[in-house]
């Protein structure tokens, strides 16, 4: 905001004229009297993560104040991250309500007498864009903030009054906004449990009890086994080449699985499928990121809603390796992937048509299906949590991980209806799930935008727009003036070297 644009009243300051400037430092570790049972907060920008501060996740003694490079920093006064990672998008600010120490990752600025704190935290966080650009060190390992360039940067300042009226105002206007983003940030856990909801229906036959009733049974139960068996055997064999063929076993179908409806059957995922079977992971030369070669799909490829997600680090393996040392794990478009080791379990996607052959790697298995197992049905039914709490229970736990054996992978029961059943649970499901999308989209342009109102609220503020002006409040200038004589007097220095304040 130039300085013709600011409202009667009001003057734009560099932060170094505002208050009592304060560095911080780290305690020597090898000192325990400086740690051990401190009771003096040391906050660090780990601790940041809230605009209010009245503790931190790690405390000092009065001894570490008295003989290090901290200083006790008064409640009420204003912290800024200075150097952390997460100055390359974010500039992190806080008011204090108590008295703290900082670590050297820090600045704090003690506002002088009618500079209100939260105003000032407010102003700051409105100006954090450009603060970034303009505060900035360049070519540093770590991102920081020049803290001379931070000192240097101008705020727009209020009368002292109208900075409280600003504050009350914002506030007021931020209850609301964040009620609004609780209930929007509640709605993701409901539209989980509605698409999990949906699943159980499915998967249980009670999603199309009315088609059953409506629809007459074509084929006996007895015979879509059979026809199962007989495309399992021609996908194995096509497969397969001269190898013997092995009948799958037949499930023992125990008191724990759900009843089915009788035109349905608990089968084990090896009966519907002619192929399941783990990836392989090449040594690192053989793996690119250049386009080219063979897509090779990793865990993080795969997603909680079914799609294959290659835009994360895609990688490829040369058309040689993936028919050679890699030939066990090729798939195929329509292959159905599901991890196999986590946490978390439950990562599923059907593979695309986009490449005619793909490649992963050895945290992904294979389920190659029938014919007569669509494999929509299977993915939706491996997203489920009926069939999630079982592998969950299966798992092998190593060294904090969950890992699913391919003996596991073979064994996991399935509900088989018929197809043109399952036809229809697919469509239904697809149907469902495209409206709770629509609803998530909805969700996520709601919080957008509850970003911007937020956004819009801080602007108009330090424009001078959001509350109205009183003509008879002591202009900024006025109040500027008294802190530069206080200065001038001794009584509030600019910068504050060590120890108490």
């Amino acid at each position: 905001m130039s300085r013709r644009e600011l409202p009667a009243g009001w003057v734009q300051q560099k932060l170094r004229d505002l208050g009592t400037w304060r560095g911080g430092g780290t305690p020597t570790k090898s000192e325990p009297a400086y740690w051990e049972n401190g009771n003096i907060p040391w906050v660090s920008p780990k601790d940041m993560k809230r605009a209010v501060i009245d503790d931190a996740e790690d405390h000092i003694t009065e001894a570490a104040v008295e003989n290090s490079a901290c200083n006790l920093v008064p409640a009420g006064s204003v912290l800024m991250v200075t150097r952390s990672g997460i100055l390359a998008h974010s500039f992190p600010v806080a008011t204090t309500i108590r008295p703290v120490t900082i670590n050297q990752d820090m600045k704090a600025l003690t506002p002088a007498s009618g500079i209100v704190p939260e105003y000032l935290r407010l102003a700051l966080t409105a100006g954090k864009q450009s603060i970034l650009q303009e505060c900035s060190k360049a070519g540093t390992t770590v991102a920081s903030i020049s803290s001379e360039k931070l000192s240097d940067f101008e705020v727009s300042i209020p009368p002292s009054d109208e900075q409280r009226r600003i504050v009350e105002k914002i506030e007021a206007l931020t209850v609301r906004s964040r009620r609004a983003r609780e209930a929007l940030d509640s709605l993701p856990v409901m539209i989980d449990r509605c698409r999990q909801s949906i699943l159980a229906a499915a998967f249980s036959g009670n999603l199309t009890v009315s088609w059953r009733r409506a629809s007459p049974l074509i084929e006996s139960r007895e015979d879509m086994l059979g026809r199962v068996e007989m495309e399992r055997k021609d996908l194995f064999e096509g497969f397969r080449g001269n190898r013997s063929y092995m009948p799958a076993e037949k499930l023992d179908v125990s008191d724990d699985l759900p009843v089915l409806p009788p035109s349905w059957q608990w089968v084990s995922a090896e009966q519907i499928c002619g192929f399941i079977t783990k990836g392989t992971t090449p040594s690192r030369d053989k793996m690119s990121a250049e386009v080219g070669g063979v897509p090779y799909i990793k865990v993080y490829n795969l997603t909680f809603f079914g799609d294959l997600d290659f835009s994360v680090d895609p990688t490829f393996v040369p058309a040689e390796v993936h028919s050679g040392e890699l030939a066990r794990s090729k798939v195929l478009p329509g292959d159905v992937l599901m991890n196999i080791v986590g946490p978390p379990l439950g990562k599923v996607s059907i593979v695309p048509d986009s490449f005619p052959e793909w490649n992963i790697n050895q945290a992904i298995a294979v389920f190659r299906c029938v014919p007569s197992l669509m494999k929509r049905f299977l993915m939706y039914y491996f997203l489920s949590n009926g069939l999630l709490f079982r592998a969950n229970l299966l798992s092998k736990a190593t060294a904090g991980q969950q890992n699913l054996t391919l003996e596991i992978c073979r064994k996991l029961p399935v509900p088989l209806p018929p197809v043109a059943e399952q036809r229809e649970i697919v469509n239904r499901i697809d149907k469902a799930f495209s409206a709770i999308e629509a609803v998530h989209t909805n969700v996520k342009i709601a919080n957008s935008r509850l970003t911007t109102l937020d956004q819009s609220i801080l602007a108009k503020a330090f424009r001078g727009q959001l509350v109205p002006q009183d003509p008879n409040d002591e202009p900024a200038s006025v109040l500027l003036e008294r802190i530069r004589a206080e200065r001038a007097a001794g009584g509030v220095p600019s910068r504050r070297g060590r120890r108490k304040a």
